[in-house]
């Protein structure tokens, strides 16, 4: 089964599962917005995946978008950091691609990625999922500044997509 087949196959029945645990946990997560960043998530580890059962697989994947969001809305709630760290620098202006294309570069950034050195890999994956530097460098055991460095030689690499 391809990523494409799973999210065609799995789409309507994970938003049902999404739109309670956002009921049951009375967040303000919009549920779309959940599964997209699931399937992104899914997406993104498709080939290292541990389980020949792709259900569990996808709703793990719903599981830690999940679980990321609701952290983050948790914290802007409690008025704690909420700036995020961009795994790009300054803001991308460009018009977002056609779904086609998107796949394409998602694709290139996932190769990209598989370059880069483990840790560079795990904090840029950390990023991308929201984390906050404080956040990764305890998940990591390394100082602020590790992460920090981590991520500007991590962007240096992944320039030459943009």
């Amino acid at each position: 089964m391809t990523v494409d087949q799973a999210y065609r196959q799995y789409r309507k029945r994970l938003l049902g599962h999404i739109r309670r645990w956002c009921y049951n946990w009375a967040t303000g997560l919009d549920p779309e917005e959940v599964l997209q960043q699931a399937f992104l998530e899914m997406h993104l580890a498709w080939d290292r995946r541990t389980t020949d059962n792709t259900w569990s697989f996808v709703v793990g994947s719903a599981k830690f978008a999940f679980s990321t969001m609701r952290a983050a809305e948790r914290r802007t709630k409690r008025g704690g950091q909420t700036k995020i760290v961009s795994w790009v620098e300054g803001m991308d202006t460009r018009p977002t691609p056609p779904p086609q294309e998107s796949v394409v570069l998602l694709h290139q950034i996932e190769d990209a990625i598989a370059d880069l050195q483990p840790v560079q890999q795990s904090v840029m994956r950390a990023a991308m999922n929201g984390m906050l530097v404080t956040e990764i460098a305890e998940q990591h055991g390394v100082s602020h500044q590790a992460v920090q460095q981590s991520l500007k030689k991590a962007r240096a690499k992944l320039s030459a997509l943009t």
